[in-house]
């Protein structure tokens, strides 16, 4: 009985914690930081709240956050509060990286990749993954390494494809560790490694990248 009673206090600090938390950051957004309100649009989101979740997203890319203007791109894609927009999923995506958004970057790079809404453009694809790495993003580096690894919009360099990988991989990006293993593997663009390529082989198995699996030896 002692039990279930500490653990409803529990539960019910926790809800507290969390409404106090979103007031904090209907206050802040209220005063003009609009991080704050894409950020109470997330809470919305997860909560299930879609609408006024949306509402949140579009107050804040109206004030050019880059936050708010990539969740709204991911609206019009998923129908998320809205319906389904392709259209006006690329011009957010678009509007959040010249904000300089990396996940804004990323997404409108796979829209040129894919030639979703627009022609395909493999230069274009790869120019938009180089900026969303370059600021800070593993995925952005992973698909640029991908890119250099096939010639794909861009001359064909295991060297560099290598030194992406890396860089996604120190991130823990499992994708960009089985990649790089790959090439450590082989010996393209590196020194080849045996031992190295089985330990990133076994650090995105055992983080749950359970592709990697099947690579070790």
């Amino acid at each position: 009985m002692t039990k279930i009673i500490y653990i409803i206090l529990l539960v019910s600090t926790i809800s507290m914690a969390q409404e106090w938390s979103l007031k904090q950051m209907r206050d802040a957004c209220t005063a003009g930081n609009y991080q704050e309100c894409s950020n109470v649009g997330v809470q919305f989101e997860k909560s299930g709240n879609v609408l006024p979740a949306f509402k949140m997203y579009k107050i804040a890319c109206n004030a050019n956050n880059s936050s708010g203007c990539y969740n709204l791109g991911r609206c019009y894609k998923y129908g998320i509060g809205t319906v389904k927009n392709t259209r006006y999923s690329f011009e957010y995506y678009t509007k959040s990286c010249q904000y300089n958004s990396p996940k804004g970057c990323s997404a409108l790079a796979t829209m040129y990749e894919q030639g979703v809404y627009v022609a395909q453009n493999k230069t274009k694809a790869f120019n938009l993954h180089l900026k969303s790495c370059n600021l800070g993003a593993d995925t952005g580096c992973a698909a640029v390494a991908w890119f250099y690894k096939k010639g794909f919009g861009a001359e064909q360099n295991y060297v560099k494809a290598v030194d992406y990988y890396t860089r996604a991989c120190n991130k823990s990006n499992v994708y960009a560790c089985t990649g790089l293993a790959g090439l450590v593997r082989a010996g393209l663009g590196t020194q080849q490694n045996e031992a190295y390529a089985n330990k990133l082989y076994k650090f995105s198995c055992q983080s749950g990248f359970k592709h990697a699996c099947k690579y070790i030896k």
